[in-house]
């Protein structure tokens, strides 16, 4: 019974050790650089709907004058009395980013049970980003269709087109 019982406790140990490990490297992973002016947006636009937006699950583009970013927020609040980023397990997914010196309005892409980006890519104008879609019988955690979409910029804001 005593080798029982020390043998869960190292167990135990063990697992702790790991979980703490683990949890260390996501907690103070460091975030992908983006000039100041893409980071301000993002952030304002969390701010925007109170909600929590981690940096290091960013989608980036930055090449010459062009950055561009899919990122996701979570837990919207649309009040000022919750505590942002708290309010539920909902979240989306937005494309910003600043070409030419100019900033462009944000834009939802995909979120919960939508679409989750897993690349962005620029080419002769047209922004392509490649993720997964849900088909019907998908589990929330796991969309399973590849899927890109395809946007442009026109007067300051992301337009979906067909490609």
């Amino acid at each position: 019974m005593n080798k029982t019982k020390n043998g869960y406790k190292h167990q135990m140990k063990l697992f702790l050790a790991i979980f703490l490990y683990t949890y260390s490297q996501i907690t103070f992973a460091n975030c992908p650089s983006v000039s100041e002016e893409l980071e301000s947006l993002i952030k304002s636009h969390a701010a925007e709907v109170a909600g929590g937006e981690n940096c290091r699950f960013r989608k980036l583009y930055i090449y010459e004058n062009i950055e561009l970013a899919a990122y996701t927020i979570g837990g919207p609040c649309y009040d000022s009395e919750s505590k942002a980023g708290s309010c539920g397990n909902n979240y989306f997914t937005s494309l910003t980013g600043i070409i030419n010196g100019e900033s462009i309005k944000h834009l939802t892409i995909g979120g919960k049970g939508k679409f989750h980006a897993k690349s962005v890519n620029y080419e002769d104008g047209l922004i392509k980003i490649n993720g997964l879609a849900y088909k019907k019988g998908d589990p929330m955690c796991c969309p399973t269709v590849m899927t890109t979409k395809f946007y442009k910029v026109k007067k300051l804001e992301f337009i979906q087109v067909n490609q």
